[in-house]
């Protein structure tokens, strides 16, 4: 897996959209933490975008907010089933709704 290097200027960034995400949901650190078995002081620092490289548990949670980040989706198809496979294991509702997508995306054909 590549390690997505981030410069200081878009850490800060998605720092302060992970925090803005986050309170538009109205949730705490400790629930996104609870949630993702992320420490609350990690989900503190990658709000003040103290980091330099994506991580796995900042990867958990820029997916979990459902924030888009450009430079993780250009990871090519293989990042994309990778994804896709990680949102599948979650629940049986979330199975049920990439059934319903898929399903979809098969009728544009």
């Amino acid at each position: 897996m590549t390690r997505i290097r981030k410069t200081i200027a878009e850490a800060t960034l998605l720092g302060q959209t992970l925090r803005a995400r986050r309170k538009d949901l109205g949730l705490t650190l400790a629930n996104v933490a609870e949630k993702g078995h992320v420490n609350v002081g990690q989900l503190s620092r990658f709000e003040r975008g103290d980091f330099v490289f994506v991580s796995p548990n900042l990867e958990w949670v820029i997916n979990f907010l459902q924030i888009f980040d450009q430079s993780i989706a250009d990871g090519g198809p293989e990042e994309l089933l990778r994804r896709f496979s990680t949102v599948l294991a979650r629940s049986s509702r979330h199975e049920d709704a990439a059934r319903a997508l898929v399903t979809a995306l098969e009728s544009l054909r």
